[in-house]
C-alpha cells in the first residue's frame, strides 16, 4: 500500500447543514495519486436525518465527493465532468474508513474509481470522464 499524504478535512459545502460541520473527515490522499482515504463524521446532523437508526450517506454526496476532489487531485482544471456507470453496491455509512481507488488515468477512457468499506468490500464504482461535450451529458443517464 502507497503511503498516504497528510489529513485534512473538507469544508462543509457536502452536504452539512451547519457551516462548521463537515460530513467528510480525515481525507487523505496517496502520494502517488492513486487515490485517497476518507471518514464519514458520525456527528454531523445529515447522519441523523438520512436515515434515523441507519445513518447512510446520500448517494449525491458521494458524488459531489468524487466530483470535488477528482479533478484538482488529477489537475484537471476547467470543462465538464462527467459520471457514468456509477453504480451503489453497499450503503456508505458511519463509522470506519473508507478508500477511493482510481484505477486508470487515460484521457480518452477517464478514470475508473471504486469505494470500498473498512471491511474491503465494494460499496460504489464508476467512471470520471472530463472535459465531455454538453451533447455527451444527454446520454449518460
Amino acid at each position: 500500500m502507497q503511503p498516504l499524504s497528510t489529513t485534512t478535512s473538507l469544508d462543509s459545502s457536502l452536504g452539512a447543514p451547519d457551516a462548521g460541520e463537515s460530513l467528510f473527515c480525515t481525507v487523505q490522499r496517496r502520494d502517488d495519486r492513486s487515490g485517497f482515504r476518507f471518514e464519514i463524521n458520525p456527528d454531523c446532523s445529515l447522519m441523523s436525518e438520512h436515515f434515523p437508526g441507519f445513518p447512510v450517506v446520500p448517494a449525491s454526496l458521494i458524488v459531489g465527493l468524487i466530483a470535488k476532489l477528482l479533478p484538482s487531485y488529477l489537475g484537471v482544471r476547467d470543462g465538464l465532468l462527467l459520471l457514468d456507470n456509477v453504480r451503489f453496491n453497499r450503503p456508505v455509512s458511519p463509522p470506519g474508513s473508507y478508500e477511493c481507488l482510481l484505477q486508470s488515468h487515460s484521457a480518452e477512457q477517464g478514470v475508473l474509481f471504486t469505494i470500498n468499506g473498512p471491511d474491503g468490500q465494494l460499496h460504489t464504482r464508476g467512471r470520471v470522464r472530463f472535459g465531455a461535450e454538453p451533447g455527451e451529458m444527454s446520454h449518460a443517464a
